[in-house]
Formats: structure tokens, sequence, C-alpha cells
């Protein structure tokens, strides 16, 4: 038995709204309302209708609940080009990497409560 895949992200926050917004303009991802008795809490969908990232609203916004060591979360992407872009476009701070012998492009940016994103882009 192992893992398959990533299941999703859940993240603390005082502003629920803004970091679902900020999922959603950022990756793509679709704001949806989370299942029932936790409707205010958004889940953000991937393509495929999976939840990816969830957001709960904390008094604290700082994980407290939760595990504060969490150092990143990374998303395999596509178009390069135009993700970066757009976090410039948003004047986003981040940073690019490259590593040619594993064939990635990465891009680092920071979430609203300051967990950082990895967005890997592999080339084909």
């Amino acid at each position: 038995m192992s893992a398959a895949t990533l299941d999703h992200v859940n993240i603390h926050t005082r502003d629920p709204a803004g970091t679902a917004r900020f999922f959603a303009d950022l990756l793509g991802l679709t704001i949806t309302p989370g299942p029932a008795g936790l409707e205010r809490n958004p889940w953000l969908r991937d393509g495929a209708g999976h939840p990816a990232v969830h957001i709960q609203l904390s008094e604290r916004g700082d994980g407290a609940a939760g595990t504060g060591p969490l150092d990143h979360v990374a998303f395999r992407c596509a178009g390069y080009p135009e993700m970066l872009e757009r976090v410039r476009a948003a004047g986003l701070p981040h940073r690019l990497n490259h590593i040619p012998d594993l064939a990635i492009r990465q891009i680092f940016v920071a979430e609203p409560n300051g967990v950082q994103i990895e967005l890997n882009f592999y080339d084909s």
C-alpha cells in the first residue's frame, strides 16, 4: 500500500474569502462552499472537480489547530509563460528556479497567510 498523489491542502486563515480568491485568481481553481456544516469554509476545486485546497476560518489565522511547521505546498502546473505573466501582473513577490536534470521550472510565491506555494512545470 502506498500514497498515489496529494489529495488536498487545508489552510487556516482569518480571511477565507481573500485566501480563496488568491488561489482562484492565480491557479484558476473554482471556489465552492464546503460540505454541509462547513459552508463558511470554501473548498477550491481543480479542473476535474476535485477539492484540492480547503480554506478554514480560524480566529488566529496561524494554523494553531494544525501543524505549524508546514514549509510549502507544491502544485503540478502547465503553461509556465502564462503563469509567470499572471504572477508578475498581480505584483506578487516570487522566486524562479530551474533544475535542468529534472527538466523542471518552478515559480515560488506566498499565499496571503504566508504559506509558500511551489508551482512546478515539467518540460515536455
